[in-house]
């Protein structure tokens, strides 16, 4: 039973995720209209690389708490002239799903992160009722409170979560360059709790004429432990041309909320550090 859990668990996780890499097996796993609606698209990709043990089959819910910070430019293209000008700024999101026992939504009264009510558009399926600033999610200092009401699967919960520092790259910044045959050790901080890096490197608008908005796709991104520092250099040769990139680093630290009926909450904080540079051959 354990096994089976775990294979709907994961699915059910992968549904936070634009592409899932798994079949699904609708004997013991959930029904997929059920769960994909839990999360928000924010991007995400293949959430079972991330999980690693984190799903030990018990669980009851996953909530993701997201600090982005970009230092990256806008390309913008203005009576046939390209131009960009420098954007720096720090975004913050949450988002939370709740499942039963069987694997289907569920809703509860009364869920609020640090003060901040979440509220449900669809069963089982929760994000803030107001656009969050720096003080709704503690990243480094400070905790999370996390308070929900009993409902028919668990006592009333009333939690808090502490986050390490978000991850921040330590070695690299706007306008930097990389040059594809050289490669780059690039290097992070960041919580000590995390278990997983994503690191993405993802095509922008450019200046080069060899590049058309919206009809080249050229990157690559991986999985990997949160080691602190990368070579690049493997990993350009997936690319295919030279231009304007932009380089994030994303960890991905996991807690849990245990609960009245023996089950578990997922609390996942998620920190990205985002920049635009110059990729050279």
């Amino acid at each position: 039973m354990k096994n089976k859990s775990k294979n709907a668990v994961l699915l059910i996780i992968m549904a936070v995720f634009t592409i899932v890499s798994c079949s699904e097996d609708t004997t013991t796993g959930p029904d997929s209209r059920d769960v994909t609606k839990l999360f928000n698209n924010n991007g995400y990709h293949h959430l079972d690389d991330v999980v690693d043990n984190w799903d030990d089959g018990l669980l009851n819910g996953i909530v993701f708490l997201t600090k982005e910070y970009n230092k990256v430019y806008e390309i913008y293209t203005i009576d046939g002239i390209t131009d960009s000008t420098d954007k720096e700024f720090t975004s913050l999101s949450s988002n939370a799903g709740l499942f039963d026992s069987e694997f289907k939504p569920f809703d509860t009264q009364n869920f609020y992160i640090n003060e901040v009510l979440l509220s449900g558009s669809i069963e089982g399926k929760y994000a803030p009722t107001k656009r969050l600033v720096e003080s709704d999610i503690n990243f480094g200092s400070g905790v999370n409170i996390i308070k929900m009401n009993g409902n028919k699967n668990f006592d009333q919960i009333l939690d808090s979560i502490s986050l390490g520092k978000a991850v921040q790259i330590s070695n690299f910044t706007r306008g930097d360059s990389i040059s594809k045959s050289s490669g780059y050790t690039l290097s992070w901080s960041g919580s000590m709790s995390a278990t997983k890096a994503y690191v993405s490197i993802s095509h922008t608008n450019s200046f080069d004429s060899k590049i058309l908005s919206d009809t080249v796709v050229s990157g690559t991104s991986w999985y990997q432990g949160n080691t602190g520092s990368v070579e690049l250099k493997p990993f350009l040769h997936n690319i295919t041309f030279s231009g304007t990139y932009d380089l994030e680093v994303t960890l991905f630290e996991p807690h849990y909320i245990n609960l009245s009926n023996g089950k578990k909450i997922l609390v996942v904080g998620e920190s990205t550090h985002r920049v635009s540079f110059k990729l050279t051959e």
